[in-house]
């Protein structure tokens, strides 16, 4: 199941460096945001289990939430 917090992780690597740092590894914006969701789809799938930290689910939320949140206002704004 920690396989999920890996994926988390590359997923808000890459939707964070996308968004914030402005590396263009992708045409649109929208791209980042979808691969951040999957992040955090990732980390909800870990929630249930028992053996990993609350800690380190909260920051698989969070290192996939903040992105979306921008790349969302920067695609709306």
């Amino acid at each position: 199941m920690k396989i999920g917090l890996y994926i988390a992780l590359v997923c808000g690597i890459l939707s964070g460096a996308c968004i914030f740092f402005n590396v263009a590894l992708f045409p649109s914006l929208v791209f980042p945001v979808i691969i951040g969701m999957i992040g955090i789809i990732a980390t909800l799938w870990i929630l249930p289990n028992p053996d990993i930290s609350h800690m380190l689910k909260l920051g698989g939320v969070l290192i996939n939430i903040f992105p979306v949140i921008a790349g969302l206002i920067q695609i709306l704004g």
